[in-house]
């Protein structure tokens, strides 16, 4: 049991720095993202982040959804819940989804389509933590007397914007793929 406790803090640890890395250092982030240690870790941070997210941001939905199976509605319960993730989500995977479009095809012949996923996952990042921020704010600051939507919107697509210019030039830093596989 202790053991497991440890290995789970180590992960955590380990999960925080790369969350903290894409923030603070996202070049760094990025070549370790494309490196292929670092494969498939940004696509599950992003994931956990943005779960975290629907967790935070749709927490009266998770009440509501707890009285629903306290009458037996278990049906009405998951329908809220689900309603309310897609709400919450349908932006982020789109965003997700089509920059690694157009990531992949930027990147011309030095594409891995995977990696570029990564490089993505780890862009959109301050979006998602900004979003994190501003919710705990508006929790805390119900009215500030300015607009800290708008302002955090701004703030979170301006940062990832960058970030994505930095996986850009991080395809273009790939080394290209000398074998040449049209004649096998």
């Amino acid at each position: 049991m202790c053991v497991v406790a440890v290995e789970s803090e180590k992960a955590l640890g380990r999960w925080l720095v790369r969350i903290g890395a894409a923030l603070a250092a996202p070049r760094l982030a990025l070549a370790a993202s494309d490196s292929p240690e670092g494969q498939g870790r940004s696509s599950s941070d992003i994931t956990v982040l943005l779960l975290l997210a629907v967790v935070v941001l749709k927490t009266e939905l998770f009440a509501m959804a707890g009285w629903m199976v306290g009458d037996g509605d278990f049906r009405g319960a998951l329908t809220v819940l689900m309603v309310g993730a897609r709400e919450h989500l349908i932006m982020p995977i789109i965003l997700l989804l089509v920059s690694s479009v157009v990531l992949t095809v930027l990147a011309g012949r030095r594409r891995r389509i995977a990696s570029d996923f990564d490089l993505v996952c780890v862009a959109l990042t301050p979006l998602v933590v900004i979003e994190l921020v501003h919710a705990l704010a508006h929790a805390v600051l119900p009215y500030t007397g300015f607009d800290l939507h708008t302002a955090s919107v701004v703030v979170g697509y301006s940062w990832s914007a960058g970030v994505m210019v930095l996986a850009f030039m991080q395809t273009r830093s790939r080394a290209l793929d000398t074998k040449d596989t049209t004649n096998d």
